[in-house]
C-alpha cells in the first residue's frame, strides 16, 4: 500500500478502533463512541518537533509508544493536532488503552519501527510494533510537517498464520479468487471425500482467521470441524489483504460476494477432483446475511449456516447498537454519538458523507455504491427462494444482532419452510465464544450434525 494512502488512512482512522476489548462479543463490529476536549498545546512543543530530523521522529514515535503502553498517555495528546483534540479527548485514548491493555497484558518491550515520508504533502507515518505478555500490538501514528500527531490507529499485531499438519486434520495454504486471496484448506484425516464449508466473514476488513482480540473463531471453526470429519475453506477478506482497493466505487460484490463465488468454484474444483463430497456456507454477521445471496449465485452449494446474520438492513441495526451509548453519553461524548449517528443515517438517505468519522468497522468511509447494493439484498427474501438447508444460529447475549429481533424475524420469514432450523444460545454473545475466547462446543456439534443430517 502507497505511503499517501497509509496516511491518509490513518488520518481518517484518527483513534485507534481496530482493537477489540476482553469481551470481543461485545465490543467487535462496532463504534466506541469517544468524548472530545480541547487542552492547549504548549507553545514550545510545535517548535522543537518541527526542526526534528526523520530520524528524530522514529525516537519520538517510539517515546510516545513506549509511554503510552507504560501507562502515559499524556505525552501523546499533547502532541495531538487540533482537529485530533476535536476528535479525541486525553480521557479517550486513556480508555482506549486501558481496553487494549486488558488483552494484551503487561508490557514487554518496544520492537521495530519502520517511517516513510509522503513526498508530496510532507506528512509521515510510523509503524511500531510491541510485545506483550498475550498478544502483541501495532501501532501507527500519522505525523504532519510541524510534527504534530494526525492520525493515531493500534490494533492487535498478525501472527503468522501457517499450515498445520497433526493426527486429526493438515492444511494446505491456498489462494482464492482474481486477487489470489491468501487463504486454508483444512482436511480431515482418515476421512474420504468429506464435506467442505466456506466460511465467509462479517463487517470490517479480517483475515482469514477472523481474527477479533483474543479469539480467532474461524481457526476454531476450521479445527473443531476437522475433529467432526469435515474440511473447511477460508480465506482473507479483499480489502484486509489489499486495502488499497477499497475506494469510494466499491459495492458489496467486491467486498464480499465476487470472492465468495470464486471459493465455491475452487470447492467444486476439489469436487470434481474426488477430494471433497458436497459444499457448504458458513457466514458470521455480515456473512451469515449474505449466505442465502451466495447459495442462490450457486447451485453448487448444498446448505448454509448463518452465525449472528441478520435479515434487517445493516444501517437499522447500527443505529440500535448506538442506542445505549447514547442514552448514557454526555457532554463531548454524546456530540461525537450524535456525529456518528448522523453519517448512519447520510448513509442509510444514499447521500454522500461529508466526513468519514469511523471508517473502520462498519466502513463508513464505502461510498453510496456500497451501501446500494447492500441494501438491494432481502437476505430472507432470497432465503426463501431456496431449497437447501439452512442453519440459523444466534447467541441471546448478542448485542450487535439481537435475538428479539433479528433472529425473531429469521423465524418470522422462514419457519414455514420445512428445509429450516433455527438454535437460539443462551448466554452467548457476537461470536459464540465460551470464557476462554473458543467457540462454544454446542454451536459446533449442532453445525457438524446439521451438514452431516444435510448429505443423506
Amino acid at each position: 500500500m502507497e505511503i499517501k494512502r497509509m496516511i491518509a488512512a490513518v488520518s481518517a482512522a484518527a483513534l485507534l478502533t481496530g482493537c477489540s476489548s476482553t469481551k470481543p462479543s461485545d465490543s467487535s463490529e462496532r463504534p466506541t463512541a469517544t468524548a472530545t476536549t480541547a487542552t492547549q498545546v504548549e507553545s514550545t512543543t510545535q517548535a522543537e518537533t518541527s526542526t526534528e530530523s526523520d530520524t528524530d521522529i522514529v525516537e519520538l514515535s517510539r517515546k510516545l509508544c513506549t509511554d503510552m503502553a507504560e501507562g502515559n498517555y499524556k505525552t501523546s495528546f499533547d502532541l495531538f493536532s487540533d482537529n485530533m483534540k476535536a476528535a479525541v479527548s486525553e480521557e479517550a485514548l486513556t480508555s482506549s488503552w486501558k481496553q487494549v491493555k486488558a488483552v494484551t497484558g503487561e508490557f514487554k518491550e518496544l520492537l521495530d519501527t519502520q517511517h516513510e515520508t509522503d513526498p508530496n504533502s510532507g506528512m509521515s507515518m510510523t509503524t511500531t510494533n510491541l510485545r506483550f505478555e498475550n498478544k502483541n500490538l501495532v501501532i501507527y501514528i500519522a505525523f504532519s510537517t510541524e510534527r504534530l500527531i494526525e492520525g493515531m490507529y493500534m490494533n492487535f499485531a498478525q501472527d503468522e498464520i501457517t499450515p498445520e499438519d497433526n493426527d486429526i486434520y493438515t492444511e494446505t495454504s491456498i489462494k482464492v479468487g482474481e486477487y489470489e486471496l491468501d487463504g486454508m484448506l483444512t482436511m480431515p484425516k482418515n476421512i474420504e471425500k468429506p464435506p467442505v464449508v466456506i466460511l465467509i466473514q462479517g463487517s470490517g476488513q479480517t483475515n482469514l482467521n477472523e481474527d477479533a482480540g483474543i479469539c480467532a473463531p474461524f481457526k476454531d471453526i476450521s479445527h473443531d470441524l476437522a475433529e467432526k470429519g469435515i474440511a473447511t475453506i477460508r480465506y482473507n477478506k479483499r480489502f484486509f489483504q489489499y486495502p488499497e482497493l477499497g475506494t469510494d466505487d466499491v459495492t458489496v460484490d467486491d467486498e464480499v460476494l465476487n470472492d465468495a463465488d470464486a471459493a465455491v468454484k475452487l470447492a467444486q474444483q476439489y469436487a470434481d477432483d474426488g477430494k471433497v463430497d458436497g459444499i457448504f456456507v458458513l457466514g458470521h454477521s455480515l456473512g451469515g446475511m449474505l449466505a442465502p445471496s451466495i447459495a442462490s449465485r450457486n447451485s453448487a452449494v448444498k446448505g448454509i449456516i448463518s452465525l449472528a446474520g441478520t435479515p434487517r438492513k445493516l444501517g437499522e441495526v447500527w443505529l440500535e447498537q448506538l442506542a445505549p451509548q447514547l442514552e448514557a453519553a454526555e457532554g463531548d461524548t454524546k456530540k461525537y454519538v450524535e456525529e456518528l449517528i448522523d453519517q448512519i443515517e447520510t448513509m442509510r438517505d444514499k447521500r454522500e458523507l461529508k466526513e468519514k468519522k469511523n471508517p473502520e468497522p462498519y466502513n463508513i468511509s464505502f461510498g453510496v455504491p456500497y451501501w446500494t447494493s447492500l441494501d438491494a439484498i432481502d437476505p430472507a427474501g432470497v432465503a426463501r427462494e431456496l431449497d437447501i438447508p439452512m442453519l440459523f444460529l444466534q447467541g441471546s447475549a448478542d448485542t450487535q444482532v439481537f435475538a428479539d429481533k433479528d433472529f425473531a424475524m429469521w423465524k418470522e420469514k422462514l419457519s414455514d419452510r420445512p428445509k429450516c432450523q433455527f438454535k437460539l444460545y443462551d448466554g452467548l454473545g457476537h461470536f459464540f465464544d465460551c470464557e476462554n475466547g473458543h467457540i462454544n462446543s454446542h454451536v459446533i456439534e449442532d453445525t457438524a450434525d446439521f451438514i452431516k443430517a444435510s448429505l443423506k
